[in-house]
This record gives structure tokens, C-alpha cells and sequence, in this order.
């Protein structure tokens, strides 16, 4: 007598998703219409492994950055805050400070830099004209886009400041 059982078909057999004919289950391609079965990601194993070294990364340095800004800032004791609000208080006495009172939209780090004469890449055109007055000359060019300006002052170095997207902050000088 023969023990050996016939497996059921519906164990080795499917369906083709493309043409619904009875396939082998672990048929690569459908021997009817031709259709790939196989994975996407078996399809393109280049693609795949591209897309492997590209998102571990991307993945680490986001949970990297979640973690590093989970961490509690340490709370400021009362005498801390105190000798903060005094020294601010004191600092508005000053000729920076008396500045940025005038200038509510200027920061207290760049009203320290102007009172000391100071110039820099960022900084706006009327903090420009505290520090030089109206310059002698202003020239504006539009190469399609939006408008630059160059502004030049005669008497000083730098004498030229560049405002090539027209924000009214400095993007460069010479």
C-alpha cells in the first residue's frame, strides 16, 4: 500500500492577481500572461538598496534629534531671573539700549553693534543709514527676477552694501 499523500492543490496552487488562472504558489511569473509576481522590492533590488542608504540615515538623525531635545532645560531660581531683569534694566540706560527703545523691531545683540560702530552681512538698510546716513548712491538692476540694489557711500570703507533680493537686509559688501 502507498503512504505517500498527495497534497492538497489548493495548498500548492493561487490565483494570478493579473489573469486569475491557477498558478503554482511559488511561480515567479505567470506562465499564462506573462506577469512578474514577484515583490516590488525583488523587482528593483538596486532601488531598494538605494532607498536603504538613504532612509537609515535620515531615520537616526531624526530620532537623534528627538532625543537631544527631550532633555529638560534646568528652570532659572528667582534670584537668577532677578539679576537678569536688573541687568536688562540697567542695559536699556545704555546708548544700545536707548536705540533699540527707538527701533522696537531691532535686536538687542545688533543695537550693541551698532553703537560700536559695527557692520555685518544681515543687517537692514536703516541700520545702514544710522550708522552712514542716506548713501550717495543707489542703484537698482532687475535681471527678472526680483529687484537687487547696490548702495555706496563715498566717504567710507566698505563703501558699497548689496541687497540682491530686495528684503531690505544686507547681503553682502565691499
Amino acid at each position: 500500500m502507498n503512504t505517500e499523500t498527495i497534497p492538497d492543490t489548493a495548498s500548492v496552487m493561487k490565483r494570478c492577481p493579473h489573469c486569475q488562472k491557477e498558478i503554482l504558489k511559488g511561480a515567479k511569473k505567470c506562465p499564462y500572461c506573462q506577469s512578474d509576481l514577484r515583490s516590488w522590492l525583488s523587482r528593483h533590488p538596486i532601488l531598494t538598496i538605494l532607498g536603504v542608504i538613504v532612509l537609515i540615515p535620515m531615520i537616526m538623525a531624526a530620532f537623534s534629534d528627538s532625543s537631544s531635545s527631550s532633555t529638560p532645560t534646568p528652570e532659572k531660581t528667582p534670584e537668577e531671573v532677578a539679576a537678569e531683569q536688573k541687568a536688562l534694566e540697567t542695559w536699556k540706560t545704555t546708548p544700545a539700549g536707548k536705540l533699540c527703545a527707538k527701533h522696537i523691531d531691532w535686536q538687542k545683540e545688533e543695537c550693541d553693534k551698532l553703537v560700536d560702530n559695527k557692520i555685518w552681512v544681515g543687517m537692514n538698510y536703516g541700520m545702514l543709514t544710522y550708522l552712514r546716513g542716506k548713501p550717495d548712491s543707489v542703484n537698482p538692476s532687475n535681471y527678472g527676477g526680483s529687484t537687487s540694489y547696490q548702495y555706496c557711500w563715498d566717504d567710507y570703507n566698505p563703501s558699497c552694501f548689496y541687497d540682491e533680493d530686495g528684503d531690505q537686509r544686507m547681503d553682502a559688501f565691499n
